[in-house]
């Protein structure tokens, strides 16, 4: 197979084929993100993080904002940063999880939605 030749691979049977492993890692990177915001208590949104002059809550609504400018990249293949749109006095840990969540189930839909059929 070295020799540069393009080849076709036809996939039949049950077996799915695994997704790739860049949407894999941020599967894993995105399970620990959810499972540190669920831990997040209010108490903790004034603290000082190491990202200069935010607190907790500022990282937590930059980390909202991010992840909904990649779902937009994802489905649109255009990255711009969204205007946040939060009711007043939303939970910030809360925000961030649905928004993680969200670009999960977008980046493991278009894997799917790229697999051949089986």
């Amino acid at each position: 197979m070295g020799d540069g030749a393009r080849r076709t691979v036809l996939v039949t049977g049950t077996a799915r084929p695994e997704r790739p492993a860049e949407v894999a890692l941020f599967a894993r990177a995105a399970g620990y993100a959810l499972e540190s915001l669920a831990e997040v208590p209010d108490a903790d949104l004034g603290r000082p993080t190491p990202c200069g002059d935010w607190d907790l809550r500022t990282l937590l609504l930059h980390l909202a904002d991010t992840a909904d400018a990649l779902t937009g990249l994802a489905l649109s293949g255009e990255l711009t940063l969204p205007t946040p749109l939060r009711p007043d006095g939303a939970d910030p840990a809360a925000v961030a999880r649905d928004r993680v969540l969200h670009l999960l189930d977008t980046l493991t839909s278009a894997t799917a939605d790229d697999r051949p059929d089986t």
